[in-house]
């Protein structure tokens, strides 16, 4: 009889374990900032869809969470030994896992231009702006940051905001 009971509570309690939830699941679904990691083609997830507040196609800036930007803030603005951030931060712009575009992090002090990259600035409060390689005229590469793609995502999400000044 308890060979029979406990039988039965190892049968629930594997019925149970089994049965959770996972949260992962879907995380990635929606608009994505990933690092991209020349080296190790490593892509890992740094601002999920639902810490994205919105984004501003006209002025070409996502609006994060708190939490979410300082973050974001805190890993784009690492130091190397002699405090420099890193040159050539790279980030992905990704749709339900699927890359839309890359995007530079050109730090004040570099001097390098490929008139073909888009760029991202950070920006108080809590802004990342997405902007075309200076000067915009001679831009030769394709303009994808208000892909529709990401814009009807955005509209149907109701992500799609005007940013003032």
């Amino acid at each position: 009889m308890k060979t029979r009971f406990f039988l039965v509570q190892f049968i629930m309690i594997f019925i149970l374990i089994s049965c959770t939830k996972n949260e992962n699941d879907k995380i990635d679904d929606g608009i994505t900032f990933r690092y991209y990691d020349l080296e190790t083609d490593n892509t890992p997830t740094l601002v999920y869809y639902n810490e994205i507040l919105g984004y501003d196609s006209v002025k070409h800036a996502f609006v994060l969470n708190e939490l979410a930007w300082n973050k974001f803030n805190r890993k784009v603005t690492q130091t190397d030994f002699y405090h420099f951030p890193f040159p050539d931060f790279i980030i992905e712009i990704v749709l339900n896992n699927n890359l839309v575009y890359r995007v530079g992090y050109v730090p004040l002090y570099s001097s390098t231009a490929h008139f073909d990259r888009i760029l991202f600035k950070l920006q108080e409060p809590n802004i990342v702006s997405i902007q075309l390689e200076p000067p915009i005229e001679m831009f030769k590469g394709e303009d994808l940051r208000n892909d529709q793609r990401l814009i009807e995502r955005l509209k149907k999400d109701n992500k799609l905001i005007n940013l003032e000044n």
